[in-house]
């Protein structure tokens, strides 16, 4: 079976400086090509789905944190083709399930933030 897609996982340590948002964005769509990448501590807000996203564009799910701890993302590249069946997050901003249909395939896509104590 030969696997047309990558995923990535990534702990940014937050996201919501632009400049350093655009980097850590840019940084992962050159190695990125078709996928996903799950980030965590993105410490995003509701508010910053819209603009994230954009920024990023493609589609984004986001769990949102309290703005300068927790919260996790899921992105897609531009050119990985799905769709999205159901997503799942916690209260916390610590996980996210995400049900996609990709290539006739059914997959589940699951980030983590673990607490680190």
């Amino acid at each position: 079976m030969e696997v047309k897609f990558a995923g990535l996982t990534y702990n940014v340590e937050g996201l919501r400086q632009k400049v350093k948002r655009i980097k850590v964005f840019n940084y992962v769509k050159e190695k990125l090509k078709s996928g996903f990448v799950f980030m965590q501590e993105t410490h995003s807000v509701q508010n910053d789905l819209l603009e994230w996203q954009n920024e990023w564009g493609s589609k984004m799910i986001l769990n949102y944190g309290c703005g300068n701890s927790g919260g996790t993302l899921i992105a897609f590249s531009r050119d990985f083709d799905c769709k999205v069946l159901k997503d799942i997050s916690d209260d916390d901003g610590r996980l996210q399930l995400c049900s996609i249909e990709h290539d006739g395939k059914n997959l589940l896509l699951v980030n983590i933030y673990n607490e680190n104590t």
